[in-house]
């Protein structure tokens, strides 16, 4: 199955896509060819005519000179027709073709560049790019280069005027195998221009573990750049398509969210985004995890986690009162300082607190079960829904960041309201559409494709200031995330003490 790749369709209009451009030589002389073919018709019409008349006093015709021109012009025209645009499809030869791309790549691939580009219209119609029963007045997507690059081959394409970026690259599979290649990314566009690629070397086909891309030894040079220039304050979370690396803004004021199937990756995923964040001292963790995977014995607030009677009420309530202390403590000191209208990424007064709900859905069900009989203002269910939709509209400001995961994020934990807030939003794996669609805004079906097809570890990312990006995720063994994480915390009740 082709990707559509880095799903790049939400870019920014004013980026920039430098487009290759032939040198003004090879361009004079296309624009020659393109202006000029029409000329050829009257030029070849006199020549055909002599030709004709020739003949017929040869061969002794009894045919007269107005025979010979009514018959010879026609004739004439489908010559010129049959060796000029003969690459045309559907017999629309009066359409101007455009300028020939301009075509760089090395000598193996040449004669298929070639022949992409003398058969893009045929492309375009094929790929449903446009309708092949429009006889003059569709327009083609104006093929502008085809480049060879250490990513692969590059194949540049304009906008049609009055067309959509969006549509052509929803189409970016069916163009794919309209050229014959087997896998076609779309990975920039700026509305106006689209670039499609070829790539030399996919590289969510390969496993890359989290202790080798830090080492910067992953076996993959294009990577290994990649990561040397990691940004300060982000973390590596994975590698696109191009080998490039997938990184999470720290310094960035986000919540988090993950969602995806059992098996799909996402456990390994968070081993590696958590490892990182634990190497850092001015972060800090807590949260909700009936796994009991998560938690570290050095949490300065204790986690709650399933005992043998499963979630017990008592805890979560305990454990809220401390989050939300936590809160309100921090948005008081807030609002005492008048000059400041939120707290630096790196306070070390205020230190950032990670809240993690580990299988949300799941903790809800089993407080709903536990609670059975309660009376409805005593439910710690529903102060936990009211004190999560807090933390999300509330906490950012005061270093106070959520990470919600779940294998499904229906719109019954995370409504419109709550999924708003949340800017940071990965999916692996899903056995359901409409659970991506609701995730990601303008999901398109490709991707939903390369989501329901995908190894564990692939998924989709995307975060503030960055387009929706495929991406596998660095793999982490439980192992080596209690090497950061230290020693697990023995089952016991939430103490009543905690962060400022």
């Amino acid at each position: 199955m082709a990707s559509d790749g880095d799903f790049s369709r939400n870019s920014i209009f004013e980026q920039q896509l430098d487009v290759p451009k032939a040198h003004w030589i090879i361009r004079l002389f296309a624009s020659l060819w393109r202006y000029g073919r029409p000329l050829l018709v009257l030029l070849g019409a006199p020549l055909l005519l002599f030709m004709l008349n020739a003949l017929a006093v040869e061969f002794d015709w009894n045919v007269t000179a107005a025979t010979i021109a009514i018959l010879g012009a026609p004739l004439t025209y489908l010559v010129v027709v049959v060796l000029i645009h003969v690459k045309v499809p559907r017999f629309s030869p009066l359409r101007l073709a455009p300028v020939l791309a301009y075509v760089k790549v090395s000598r193996s691939k040449r004669r298929w560049a070639r022949r992409v580009r003398w058969q893009w219209t045929s492309v375009a119609v094929s790929a449903g790019l446009v309708r092949a029963e429009s006889f003059f007045g569709f327009r083609v997507p104006p093929l502008l280069a085809i480049v060879e690059s250490v990513e692969g081959i590059s194949i540049y394409v304009r906008v049609p005027r009055g067309g959509s970026a969006h549509s052509l690259v929803e189409r970016t599979p069916n163009i794919a195998s309209a050229i014959g290649v087997r896998q076609l990314l779309a990975t920039q566009n700026n509305q106006l221009y689209v670039k499609l690629v070829v790539p030399a070397r996919d590289a969510l086909q390969d496993t890359v573990t989290l202790s080798s891309a830090l080492n910067g030894d992953t076996g993959n040079a294009a990577l290994d750049r990649s990561l040397a220039a990691l940004p300060v304050d982000s973390t590596a979370f994975g590698t696109t398509a191009f080998s490039n690396c997938v990184s999470i803004s720290l310094d960035a004021s986000q919540h988090y969210a993950f969602q995806g199937q059992a098996r799909s990756g996402k456990s390994v995923s968070l081993y590696g985004f958590l490892s990182q964040l634990r190497e850092n001292t001015n972060w800090h963790f807590t949260g909700i995890d009936p796994t009991g995977a998560l938690p570290a014995a050095s949490d300065d607030i204790a986690w709650v986690l399933t005992g043998e009677g499963g979630l017990r009420p008592l805890d979560v309530a305990l454990w809220l009162d401390q989050v939300e202390g936590v809160l309100n403590r921090r948005l008081s000191a807030l609002r005492c300082d008048p000059g400041v209208d939120k707290f630096e990424f790196d306070d070390p007064k205020y230190p950032v607190l990670l809240i993690v709900l580990e299988e949300f859905p799941g903790v809800l069900k089993s407080l709903k079960v536990a609670e059975t009989g309660v009376k409805p203002s005593e439910r710690v269910t529903d102060r936990l829904k009211a004190v999560y939709g807090r933390l999300l509209m509330e906490a950012l400001k005061v270093n106070l960041r959520v990470m919600t995961i779940a294998q499904r994020a229906d719109a019954e934990i995370l409504g419109g309201a709550e999924r708003a807030q949340i800017a940071c939003r990965v999916t692996f794996k899903v056995d359901n559409q409409d659970a991506v669609r609701m995730f990601h805004d303008g999901v398109s079906g490709s991707e939903w494709d390369q989501l329901r097809n995908a190894a564990p570890g692939v998924g989709i990312i995307e975060q503030i200031g960055q387009p929706r990006t495929l991406f596998r995720a660095y793999s982490t063994s439980f192992t080596e995330y209690r090497q950061f994480a230290g020693p697990m915390p023995v089952f016991e009740d939430v103490p009543s003490e905690g962060l400022n």
